[in-house]
């Protein structure tokens, strides 16, 4: 894990400059990242402005299967994106959009005011807000953990949920509905920047 996060900063960092050119990049991501037998593989875009500049494939999907990573993978990112999701509400936070101690009804249309309490957007970023999780009502709506689900499902089934497990703050409990709610804040508040 810690050699993809300095391989991500050090990408990050040289992509910085305007000299770099793709071949560059490219030469420097396969210095970078080696990948054996025994480990899954990974893809990679790089981006300037709205163009792909260079695009690779390293490595195996599946190793039960030899199964070669494409450009057509589809990768079931799960809760790695939990981290920029968090890291995007705290610059909104920065940017004075928004406090992590406020009440998540106030950036959520129809998010009940619960008895035990009203779960913050810090509360949601740290796991504590009681919130119940959202996956284990799926299939009382006939939805499968394969089908696809969108943002708007998910919420529309958290914000019905009227009670919540604790009081906000008492316990960690971890649940994919805090982030679920804080994506859905970002994603508006970003429409509404650009």
């Amino acid at each position: 894990m810690n050699k993809i996060l300095v391989f991500t900063l050090t990408l990050l960092i040289q992509l910085g400059t305007d000299s770099v050119m793709s071949q560059n990049i490219a030469s420097k991501i396969d210095r970078l990242y080696e990948v054996h037998e025994d480990e899954p593989g990974f893809s990679i875009a790089v981006f300037k402005e709205d163009a792909i500049i260079l695009e690779k494939q390293y490595g195996t999907a599946h190793l039960d299967y030899d199964t070669s990573i494409t450009s057509e993978t589809v990768f079931n990112v799960g809760s790695i994106g939990k981290q920029f999701t968090a890291a995007a509400i705290l610059l909104l936070e920065q940017e004075g959009k928004l406090s992590i101690k406020d009440p998540v009804y106030k950036y959520i249309e129809n998010l009940p005011r619960y008895k035990k309490g009203n779960p913050t957007i810090e509360h949601l970023l740290n796991q504590t807000s009681g919130i119940k999780e959202v996956d284990n009502y799926l299939e009382v709506v006939d939805i499968v953990y394969s089908d696809y689900i969108s943002q708007p499902q998910l919420i529309n089934i958290i914000t019905k949920v009227k009670e919540l497990r604790f009081t906000p703050g008492d316990y960690f409990y971890y649940t994919n509905a805090n982030y679920v709610l804080l994506s859905f804040y970002y994603r508006k508040s970003f429409k509404k920047i650009i």
